[in-house]
């Protein structure tokens, strides 16, 4: 019952939100606060583990609807590395809707990656960038693309 409010908190937030947008910029994306990410060329790094892996990610935003990230992915026990780098963009101006640990929901920017076959999507948290969720597709088998856990972001 606690979700199924939230989510409708959230939507109700959102709505809200994208009509106080759009009477100002209609065909901008919707992206996390510029007070949070200061400026464009300002790296926000994200961590994330649990008993096997650590998982690292650097994003940097290159444009409104484009981010370049960093991802690296560390074996706690073998010490093998696992490295995605590049740039993702986002063409969705609709949040997705995502859960933390607690099951609270909160709305994300969805930004893609392609590399041939290996589809690789970075979830930020709209409100204030604290956290990321990935999410990975057809990319070669190894350690983990997809978050293991919420990455949450480093204070600088």
């Amino acid at each position: 019952m606690k979700s199924v409010l939230s989510i409708f908190a959230v939507l109700a937030l959102i709505a809200c939100d994208q009509s106080q947008q759009s009477a100002t910029k209609p065909s901008e994306p919707m992206k996390p606060t510029r007070s949070v990410t200061a400026t464009s060329s300002d790296p926000m790094t994200f961590v994330a583990e649990n008993d096997a892996v650590i998982q690292t990610l650097n994003v940097t935003w290159k444009e409104k609807n484009r981010i370049d990230f960093d991802f690296l992915v560390k074996d706690k026990k073998t010490r093998k590395e696992r490295q995605l780098k590049g740039s993702a963009v986002s063409s969705n101006q609709d949040p997705e809707i995502d859960e933390d640990e607690e099951g609270m929901a909160y709305p994300a920017i969805e930004f893609w990656h392609k590399d041939g076959s290996c589809q690789f999507a970075i979830r930020i948290a709209m409100q204030n960038a604290s956290k990321i969720q990935t999410k990975a597709g057809g990319c070669s088998t190894g350690l983990p693309l997809e978050s293991v856990a919420i990455l949450k972001r480093k204070a600088v």
